[in-house]
């Protein structure tokens, strides 16, 4: 019998917080948000953040406000300041070789890609001033699967290959 594994832990992608209410002539970029001092992240940006925003709308001066007249510099916010929630994912093997004949034998094997099947996350919207702003929209790709690593979709479902070799 052979078992083996491959456990994967990403901590979380980096994002900035943009402001998406004006590119001031940047033709569809935008300006990174300035923070108002208030906490930007509240509650986590995991399974929660799904339903209910977990980037926080006062943390971030509004430039769509009525109120707005100018911005009062550049914003301090870095580049990649906020995480995304971390994702955890493990994949299983599990192979056995028979002796079939005298120079023959027969192998024959399990590969269960994420094996636990539970979704991990992507980073929330954070562009301010988008509908969805501060929610999780979609969930990060597998990278690992039986169709290729990092593949453009949804591959992060629990699948199972069986797989065969004679050798002589």
């Amino acid at each position: 019998w052979q078992l083996g594994s491959k456990v994967i832990y990403h901590s979380g992608m980096p994002f900035s917080v943009t402001d998406s209410n004006t590119a001031l002539g940047n033709f569809t970029g935008s300006l990174l948000a300035i923070p108002t001092g208030s906490t930007a992240v509240v509650g986590g940006c995991g399974a929660v953040a799904a339903t209910t925003p977990c980037l926080s709308t006062a943390a971030f001066v509004d430039s769509n406000a009525a109120t707005f007249t100018a911005y009062p510099g550049f914003s301090p916010q870095t580049r990649n300041q906020y995480r995304a929630a971390g994702f955890f994912n493990m994949d299983l093997n599990v192979f056995r070789n028979f002796r079939i004949m005298e120079k023959a034998n027969l192998g024959i094997g399990v590969s269960a890609f994420n094996v636990l099947n539970h979704p991990n996350f992507a980073a929330p919207d954070s562009g301010y001033g988008d509908a969805t702003y501060g929610k999780v929209t979609g969930m990060v790709g597998s990278p690992t699967s039986a169709y290729g690593n990092f593949l453009g979709f949804d591959s992060s479902i629990r699948v199972v290959q069986l797989s065969g070799k004679i050798v002589f």
